[in-house]
């Protein structure tokens, strides 16, 4: 069972690391020499981090608490999901 939730925020971290690598690529043609790559991961890493800090302190504000008790809501009326869920 704990495997399904791994398994899921894998997908969406190589997702969205995906995504930002993918938004900086044109940015490694500017970067001379061999570091180019290794910058370029270096600088995704650190995008993904501070875009995992601000998701989470959104969902901890007002709009975003919100969000998570209609999402948890959502969550325990679906009978397959809720067992995953609830883990």
């Amino acid at each position: 069972m704990l495997l399904v939730p791994l398994a899921f925020t894998y997908l969406v971290l190589s997702v969205l690391w995906g995504t930002v690598q993918g938004l900086l690529r044109p940015l490694s043609d500017k970067v001379p020499g061999p570091v180019s790559g290794v910058a370029l991961d270096i600088l995704a890493f650190l995008i993904l981090i501070v875009l995992l800090y601000l998701a989470g302190l959104l969902g901890r504000t007002l709009v975003g608490g919100r969000a998570m008790a209609l999402w948890e809501t959502v969550m325990d009326r679906i009978p397959i999901v809720r067992p995953i869920y609830r883990i």
